[in-house]
């Protein structure tokens, strides 16, 4: 009987497979069918399991090669089938069905040592130099960030030995970076639980009396306010003329509130008494002052780079159509630069209530560009909050729009302090109006379990956020259109009803400036001017304060108005606070967060109105601090 005949592939597979019978040299004839089966599945390998089957099935070749060819001396070994040959036609009938593989391995021993090629060299070696960076990457970036904060404060040493005056923006930056990180990462916390071990009868004390210590804080904070007003007015009583319109706005906020009976008043006081305090600072403190400047200043000449994008695609002229070339742009480097920070973690900041963080920056940043910081946040933000967010881009102007103002020949120092003084009163406004009712997800524990996001990489996250300002900059757009375009028909109808009954020049900007005209005596103007300045908010509410800005320059040069109703129009007009603006932020935060589309709407016209009061309470208290 011939021995069976074996096809060598299906035979080193069946070896590779079963190496413990191979050891043995014993098998029989029940495993042709399992060599048929394994050969079938081989084209079934992955490449890197081919690759190891067949240095597996070399070696395992090169021990039955040698093991056949020991056969001529026991004569037991060389049967292919496992079983000992009766004659030597036998032998050499199996002999003759010998691989050729075999004689290969036999003639060739470096062939069977080639799982230890270049190949194999470099694969261990990678990964050995990966398992020790996955076990040092704590010693490795230590001593990475060890070089670059050494290498860095010996450029800005020699910087500010080398010429002080131009290196001082950077050092003062850098000074300030080091003591925020040095407190808040080592001195807050152990400082401040020594703190509470030491009052904490104390705190005990004023959690049982919380309602009594608030009063007490409220009425101190009432009469300190009047014994100032009486020395600083004493020679200017009619500054005074200004306290009906602060205490007219909190009633018409109070008048119009969401739920009046949930208004948080401490809240609201505190609010009103932090923007007086920046309005001494910013008014009455040169050196408070600057330091707001610069700082806006700082990060405006970052947002300015985008004029190099900006020309490069639309050409040298790209400020002609402002809007669409020069303004858009900016919201794409802004969405930029977010999702980058975000990935590195600045952004996820520890601020509650969360929507402080955009009022706290709208002194650079516009309506639409704010709500980017907190964007990953806008789902889970309540009514509220939302509506807190908007009015504090409602009740500010961005700072890359105020050289444009300044160049209508509207006073710089008035323009920097309403965009500083509005976050605190914007804030408190927005509680009045819409008291917080919901448990808030926004709060500390909630924002410091918020992730970087999926991306891979730096550059990543920075591309994806701004390929995600296109839907937005296109929201924007559509809604910006619309809004005008409506606007433009109402006033069409109403000059055609005007002009059936006589009155000519009848529009919805001239029923507000007569609308306004009371309150713009309340916010502190010269009766003469009142029709003029009501004009102006009229103008401002209904299309822009771009508009408004334009005539107030025209009012300015002509010397049509006095300089106290200038100072009172130019803090009333410091928001963007209108129609057109409101379908902008509309459109922008529906694209940013489809899901809450129908809040966004609905909290969307009270906010309008919000931010119009907090523009009328920064006059206001504008008038009542300057004495002009």
């Amino acid at each position: 009987m011939e021995p069976p005949v074996v096809d060598p592939v299906s035979l080193k597979t069946h070896a590779a497979s079963h190496p413990a019978g191979y050891d043995n040299h014993s098998y029989d004839d029940s495993d042709a069918s399992k060599f048929v089966r394994v050969s079938d599945n081989v084209g079934h390998r992955t490449p890197q399991e081919s690759v190891r089957a067949s240095y597996k099935q070399d070696g395992d070749a090169v021990s039955l090669s040698r093991s056949t060819h020991d056969d001529g001396e026991t004569g037991e070994k060389g049967s292919v089938d496992g079983r000992k040959p009766d004659t030597d036609s036998q032998m050499n009938e199996a002999a003759a069905h010998k691989d050729p593989l075999s004689e290969k391995f036999e003639h060739d021993p470096e062939t069977a040592k080639s799982k230890f090629g270049p190949v194999q060299i470099i694969s261990a070696a990678e990964e050995k130099i990966r398992n020790f960076f996955k076990v040092n990457r704590r010693i490795l970036r230590i001593a990475l960030y060890s070089i670059l904060f050494c290498a860095y404060n010996a450029f800005l040493i020699y910087a500010c030995v080398r010429d002080f005056s131009k290196a001082k923006k950077l050092f003062i930056l850098t000074v300030v970076v080091y003591v925020c990180v040095i407190y808040f990462k080592f001195v807050s916390k152990p400082l401040w639980s020594r703190v509470a071990i030491y009052t904490k009868p104390l705190r005990k004390y004023l959690r049982q009396h919380r309602k009594n210590r608030k009063r007490i804080q409220v009425v101190l904070f009432f009469c300190a306010v009047i014994i100032f007003l009486g020395v600083d007015c004493a020679k200017s009583p009619r500054r005074l003329q200004s306290l009906t319109g602060i205490f007219g706005i909190i009633l018409f906020g109070f008048l119009i509130s969401k739920y009046p009976a949930r208004v948080n008043w401490y809240t609201v006081v505190w609010g009103i008494a932090i923007q007086l305090i920046f309005g001494l600072i910013v008014l009455r403190w040169d050196a408070g002052r600057s330091v707001f400047v610069w700082m806006g200043d700082l990060v405006e000449s970052i947002i300015t780079f985008t004029d190099a994008g900006s020309e490069f695609v639309f050409g040298a002229n790209f400020r002609e159509h402002f809007f669409a070339f020069a303004v858009c742009p900016v919201i794409v480097f802004f969405g930029f630069l977010i999702a980058a920070l975000y990935y590195l973690g600045v952004m996820q900041l520890h601020w509650e209530p969360l929507p402080a963080n955009p009022l706290l920056l709208q002194r650079i940043y516009s309506s639409t560009e704010a709500p980017l910081m907190v964007r990953p946040y806008l789902d889970v933000m309540t009514k509220s909050e939302l509506h807190a967010l908007f009015v504090g881009g409602f009740a500010n102007v961005a700072g890359s729009v105020l050289a444009a103002y300044i160049s209508f020949g509207v006073s710089a120092v008035h323009l920097l302090s309403a965009s500083i003084m509005s976050a605190p009163c914007s804030l408190a406004l927005a509680k009045l109006v819409y008291p917080e009712v919901e448990p808030s997800k926004t709060g500390f524990d909630h924002v410091t379990a918020m992730d970087r996001g999926a991306e891979q990489n730096l550059l990543e996250a920075a591309t994806v956020g701004a390929q995600q300002t296109v839907k937005l900059i296109s929201y924007i757009v559509a809604n910006l259109i619309s809004c005008l375009a409506a606007l433009k028909m109402f006033n069409f109808l109403l000059e055609y009803l005007g002009g059936l009954v006589g009155i000519h020049g009848l529009t919805f900007e001239f029923i507000c400036g007569y609308i306004f005209v009371p309150l713009a005596w309340s916010m502190g103007c010269d009766w003469e001017d009142v029709t003029e300045v009501g004009s102006l908010v009229g103008t401002k509410t209904i299309l822009n304060e771009f508009i408004a800005y334009t005539k107030l320059g025209e009012l300015i040069k002509n010397r049509t108005i006095t300089e106290r109703s200038e100072v009172v129009a130019t803090y009333a007009l410091c928001g963007f606070s209108n129609i057109t603006s409101l379908g902008i932020t509309i459109g922008g935060m529906a694209a940013m967060a489809p899901a809450r589309r129908s809040d966004i709407i609905s909290v969307g016209f009270r906010s309008l109105v919000t931010g119009c009061l907090s523009c009328f309470m920064c006059a206001s208290l504008a008038s009542l601090l300057i004495d002009v």
